[in-house]
């Protein structure tokens, strides 16, 4: 396998996004210094159910490598209007950030789009999307008199088993960037670390660097 005319596809929530205001993210690393050629969908505040749309979309744009995380299961998805329809993909998932690279994408959904995903802090910053106080009302009882963070980790987890077994159907490679992992913990423990950290991505441009060469590196077993 040629490793330098591999496709790779990025899926995920903040710490996958890369972002217009620099190119220090992984993705953009590997593709600036490794040669890669990236395409990023991944999208700040998304929850797991948000991130196997990317990965559905990824599969049918035919990469070489998927590389995701996934993220807490305590985030949720918002029906806005009566317009979902899942032949539109990823086209149903509200993407609201335009300093992202995957805001404006072709395959990825805009302002309109019918599915809201998101995290219960961020539910309040919201006024691009027009979300109403009885709204917000709502899902503050939901959260409190029906959600069950349990239940909804051990469907979270069924759903991205299933769409990583999707990926190896596909003939695809996948590569999660899990918190366990060798080649993801700089990232997550950069992040533990340092709350304070106002990149997009959530650590600095070294611990990006960091993991963009531990991903070439596990790139490179595939010449084997």
């Amino acid at each position: 396998m040629d490793l330098d005319q591999l496709k790779i596809i990025v899926c995920g929530d903040s710490f996958c996004t890369s972002t217009i205001w620099d190119r220090y993210h992984f993705s953009q690393i590997l593709e600036d210094t490794y040669g890669y050629h990236v395409t990023n969908l991944a999208h700040g505040s998304f929850s797991n159910v948000a991130i196997c749309f990317q990965i559905k979309q990824a599969i049918k744009m035919r990469p070489d490598i998927i590389i995701y995380n996934v993220t807490d299961s305590g985030r949720f998805e918002l029906v806005m209007n009566g317009n979902f329809d899942a032949r539109h993909g990823l086209k149903n998932i509200v993407y609201c950030n335009d300093g992202v690279t995957s805001f404006d994408h072709p395959a990825t959904g805009d302002l309109k789009s019918p599915v809201f995903s998101t995290n219960y802090p961020r539910l309040r910053d919201t006024a691009n999307l027009g979300i109403t106080q009885s709204q917000i009302d709502a899902v503050d009882q939901y959260m409190k008199h029906f959600f069950d963070y349990k239940l909804k980790t051990e469907t979270d987890s069924w759903i991205i088993g299933y769409w990583h077994q999707q990926i190896i159907n596909a003939g695809i490679i996948p590569l999660r960037l899990a918190q366990e992992d060798e080649i993801a913990k700089p990232m997550y423990s950069y992040a533990a670390a340092n709350p304070k950290c106002t990149a997009y991505y959530h650590t600095d441009e070294v611990t990006q660097e960091i993991l963009a060469k531990n991903i070439a590196q596990e790139l490179s077993t595939l010449k084997k």
